[in-house]
């Protein structure tokens, strides 16, 4: 038992936490019940298992957990730089990301707008934001940004002539 407060309220509270909500939760407990079970996935847990336990068991968790994050960043930073605004958002990572998106497309024209500006904008800490951009998309800040304007360009080529991206370039 942890001392103060039990592990559901703690995992609920990393998962719900726009700073630690990207950072994976195995529940390891005694309680073996399908409620406790229930309890355990629904507070956000990405994994839940009940002693005693297999350590084969848990090292197969693991390396399926790690395996399907990294599918996960690698299909969602490959949807996130193929079509930038119709990526759709649910979770509280993925609220985190749309926010990010629109910061970054609402300063797609300012030239000096880089990291320091997106930090200020997403109201967090440079660490927090390289970390969680890191494990969600697979990619640093300023590829994310640059990324971005890139797509966002070659939207603005396929959908208009060269004349009208001419008018909002300069």
């Amino acid at each position: 038992m942890m001392p103060g407060i039990d592990g559901m309220e703690f995992c609920r509270k990393i998962k719900t936490d726009i700073n630690t909500s990207h950072i994976p939760i195995i529940i390891l407990t005694a309680k073996s019940t399908e409620e406790s079970m229930i309890e355990g996935l629904e507070t956000g847990a990405d994994v839940y298992i009940t002693k005693p336990f297999n350590i084969d068991v848990l090292k197969a968790q693991v390396k399926t957990l790690l395996d399907s994050r990294q599918k996960i960043k690698f299909n969602f930073s490959r949807q996130l730089i193929l079509q930038p605004k119709e990526v759709t958002f649910t979770s509280t990572n993925e609220r985190f990301l749309k926010k990010l998106m629109e910061v970054v497309e609402l300063n797609i024209v300012d030239v000096n707008f880089g990291i320091k500006e997106l930090t200020q904008a997403m109201g967090m800490s440079h660490s927090v934001i390289f970390r969680k951009i890191k494990a969600l998309a697979g990619l640093i800040v300023v590829e994310l940004i640059r990324s971005i304007r890139l797509k966002k360009a070659a939207l603005i080529l396929k959908k208009n002539n060269f004349r009208s991206l001419k008018s909002v370039i300069w």
